[in-house]
C-alpha cells in the first residue's frame, strides 16, 4: 500500500514528466533530423530524397522570409558545418544549441527536484517558462538575422 505522500506526489511527477517533454522534445527531434538528413546549399535532403517546398513569402514579396534556410541551417549545424550553417540562415546554429541548453535544463531541474533539492513549485516555474523564453529567443535571431539580410539587399 502506497503512503500518503506517495500518493500525493504520483500526480506531480506525471505533470513534471509531461512538461519536461515539451523541453526535451526539440532535442529528440533535433537528433531524428540530424540522423535522417544529409546537407545540401540549395535543398532539404531527407532520406536521400531532394526537397525543394519554396517559400511563398518569397515568391510573393520577391524578399527573404526571416525563416528562409532555417531547416537547412539546422541540418548543417547538426552535421558539424557551421559556417555554411550561418550563411544559408544565421539563426539555425541558434535553434540547436537553445534546443540542446532547453532540454539540458530541465532534465537538471527536474532531477533536482526528484532528488528533493528544488521545490516543485519552481520546477513547474523553470519547465513551463524556459520554452517560452526560448522561443522568444529564436524569434528574436530568426527576425534579426532577417533584417541584416533583407539590409544586404
Amino acid at each position: 500500500m502506497r503512503s500518503r505522500s506517495t500518493a500525493a506526489r504520483a500526480p506531480a511527477i506525471a505533470d513534471l514528466v509531461a512538461r519536461a517533454a515539451v523541453c526535451t522534445a526539440p532535442l529528440l527531434a533535433l537528433i531524428i533530423f540530424r540522423v535522417v538528413t544529409t546537407p545540401s546549399p540549395s535543398h532539404l535532403v531527407i532520406l536521400g530524397r531532394s526537397l525543394d517546398p519554396g517559400c511563398i513569402v518569397r515568391r510573393l514579396l520577391h524578399l527573404p522570409c526571416p525563416a528562409c534556410g532555417i531547416s537547412r541551417s539546422v541540418v548543417y549545424t547538426l552535421h558539424g558545418d557551421l559556417v555554411s550553417a550561418v550563411e544559408v540562415n544565421g539563426a539555425g546554429p541558434i535553434a540547436v544549441l537553445g534546443a540542446a541548453i532547453l532540454a539540458l535544463g530541465c532534465l537538471v531541474v527536474g532531477a533536482r527536484w526528484l532528488a528533493g533539492r528544488m521545490p516543485l513549485s519552481s520546477t513547474r516555474r523553470f519547465v513551463t517558462l524556459a520554452p517560452s523564453v526560448y522561443a522568444a529567443l529564436l524569434l528574436a535571431a530568426l527576425l534579426g538575422q532577417w533584417a541584416i539580410r533583407v539590409a544586404a539587399m
